[in-house]
């Protein structure tokens, strides 16, 4: 409970934050993401994403993943997403750098720490606006790709609306 607290008072600065580096384009969604934080599986994992801003874009992600070993990771984070079409960009190549705290539990962790640690790394990837919902929203669907510590690498897809 206190995670989801802390992810939405962070949402909230991040409204009137987002103001002073692009303009509306608010965006919530859900995602799923293949990740390798240990040597021997990889974690499966589901969270949410929101964030707003044209061209340059801040926000934060929460996600919850596990490994079939028994490693339970949960990750929250803000980021900084900047596209490369420009300041008034909503879509296209984007390069993300994120920043966080990560908790694993299980049997096996291969973390420098016992229970948490920081998170830390770069994104890139597509956004794909793939149709209107009513005033001013937008599905969109961003496939990414990820590298940082302590994880290695990780894939996923985050789908969800652009207000």
């Amino acid at each position: 409970m206190t995670v989801f607290l802390i992810f939405f008072l962070a949402a909230l600065v991040m409204v009137p934050a987002q103001q002073q580096i692009g303009s509306s384009g608010f965006f919530a969604g859900v995602l799923a993401e293949v990740s390798w934080y240990g040597v021997d599986a990889p974690a499966f994992g589901t969270g949410l994403v929101i964030g707003g801003g044209d061209g340059i874009s801040i926000g934060g992600r929460l996600l919850y993943a596990w490994e079939s070993n028994g490693l339970n990771i949960l990750e929250l984070g803000v980021f900084i997403r900047s596209y490369t079409e420009g300041k008034d960009a909503v879509d296209g190549l984007f390069f993300q750098v994120n920043a966080g705290l990560v908790v694993v539990d299980g049997k096996h962790p291969s973390l420098p720490a016992d229970k948490g640690s920081f998170t830390t790394g770069v994104d890139v990837g597509w956004r794909f606006l793939i149709g209107e919902f009513g005033a001013g929203r937008t599905w969109y669907i961003d496939p990414v790709i990820r590298v940082g510590y302590p994880y290695m690498f990780a894939t996923g897809l985050s789908a969800g609306l652009r207000f």
